[in-house]
């Protein structure tokens, strides 16, 4: 899809990239062994490096947000037109996933944040219009 110009490479490396910036950042909320709660603020620095990219990874690489990025961008008719307006939309949508998966119990986080952000597509063509 990027060879036949149907996909630009900056949608889905906002998403994947945002996606990851806020897994590594918003806090989690864990079931200890005493059936008590513990909250961890920084899930990246918890344990240890490792620990921490292999919870980013695992939010990454669980096949919803790769199917996303990579199909569910290429409506023409369901992205802004401007690349910065692209970069804006994917970043947020990938944001907005993480935090339906982490905060919500929706069975499609990716398809339910691409929906939201798609009804502020109009909002986001109409500013970065103004803005040039």
């Amino acid at each position: 899809m990027v060879y036949r110009g149907y996909l630009k490479w900056r949608m889905p490396a906002a998403y994947i990239l945002a996606a990851a910036i806020t897994a590594a950042l918003l806090p989690i909320l864990c079931k200890a062994d005493d059936q008590t709660f513990k909250i961890i603020l920084w899930p990246l620095w918890a344990e240890d490096a490792l620990t921490g990219l292999t919870y980013v990874n695992i939010h990454i690489l669980n096949g919803g947000i790769l199917l996303t990025a990579c199909l569910l961008f290429v409506d023409m008719t369901a992205r802004p037109l401007h690349p910065r307006g692209q970069i804006y939309f994917a970043a947020g949508a990938g944001a907005l996933t993480i935090v339906l998966r982490l905060y919500t119990k929706i069975p499609t986080p990716e398809y339910a944040a691409l929906f939201i952000i798609g009804s502020l597509l109009p909002l986001i063509d109409r500013t970065i219009r103004a803005g040039r």
